[in-house]
């Protein structure tokens, strides 16, 4: 990883790539699934910034979760004690519209 600090340009063109990805992610959904991606992208920036942070970390940690795990992880106690209602609704939209992605 020490590379990664001696050529910042090669940062912004990972950073790029991300974009990119996430828009060409977008254009093979349908179109409900877009208006769908479209509200919850609404909705995640609607909350205040602690929460986007502890949002967008846990949407991480389900990434790397098989949808069995996923599950779980969604009916587990710590997931309702850690988000209220909203939050939970924004998390189980977002891993379905990646889940549903998933090449």
């Amino acid at each position: 990883h020490r590379d990664l600090h001696s050529f910042p340009t090669r940062r912004s063109s990972d950073l790029q790539q991300k974009i990119l990805n996430r828009m060409e992610f977008y254009e093979h959904l349908p179109p409900q699934k877009q208006a769908e991606a479209n509200t919850l992208y609404q909705q995640y920036h609607s909350l205040p910034t602690d929460q986007k942070s502890q949002v967008s970390q846990a949407f991480r940690k389900m990434k790397d979760m098989s949808p069995e795990q996923r599950t779980q992880y969604m009916n587990s106690n710590e997931f309702q004690s850690s988000f209220n209602d909203q939050q939970r609704d924004l998390l189980r939209g977002m891993s379905d519209l990646s889940a549903n992605s998933a090449h």
